[in-house]
């Protein structure tokens, strides 16, 4: 049996630093404010937590880390895309599902869409799985947005090497959800 321990959290014995009028930083000076916060009963006592909650402490850290990165990642490549293919958002219910992350790989611009063979487009898009008829009718939007969009010139070749590079990354997303279904 050993010691009782307490966590203190560090806003409170920062704020005993603050209330005190030297503003002096020693080792001796912060264990005396760390004793008082503990003698005020600021402190919580410490149990050691089971392995299994630990672990999952840190998976949830991880996930909500992984997540919010993800997210920064889907805002970038959208602002990307819309620079590099403007109102292809407009041809997919969500530009980030597979089959729309495959036409963008192999057809980063309005032109490269416009300058493709109508039968090698129709293949990628058969990848859906919808039928010839539902995908002919999405290429033909396709190649109307493609028309009637304006990309910017500054920096195409930047544009679409980072727009390929958020598709790989949403590409190995998508293949880590199917290897790890929920």
């Amino acid at each position: 049996m050993g010691y009782p321990v307490v966590r203190l959290n560090p806003l409170s014995t920062h704020l005993i630093k603050k209330q005190a009028t030297r503003k002096v930083k020693t080792d001796p000076i912060d264990a005396v404010r760390i004793a008082n916060a503990f003698y005020l009963g600021e402190g919580s006592p410490y149990t050691s937590l089971h392995d299994e909650i630990a672990e999952l402490r840190f998976l949830c850290r991880q996930y909500t880390s992984w997540v919010s990165l993800l997210t920064e990642v889907q805002l970038q490549f959208r602002a990307v895309q819309e620079l590099a293919f403007p109102g292809f958002d407009k041809a997919f219910h969500n530009p980030l599902r597979p089959s729309s992350l495959q036409m963008l790989t192999y057809f980063p611009s309005p032109s490269s869409l416009l300058h493709a063979n109508k039968e090698v487009v129709l293949q990628h898009l058969m990848l859906n799985r919808r039928g010839r008829l539902w995908n002919e009718k999405k290429y033909e939007k396709l190649i109307y947005i493609a028309k009637h969009s304006l990309p910017d010139p500054c920096g195409a070749n930047a544009h679409h090497f980072a727009m390929l590079l958020c598709c790989n990354i949403f590409n190995l997303s998508n293949l880590i959800k199917q290897a790890f279904p929920h």
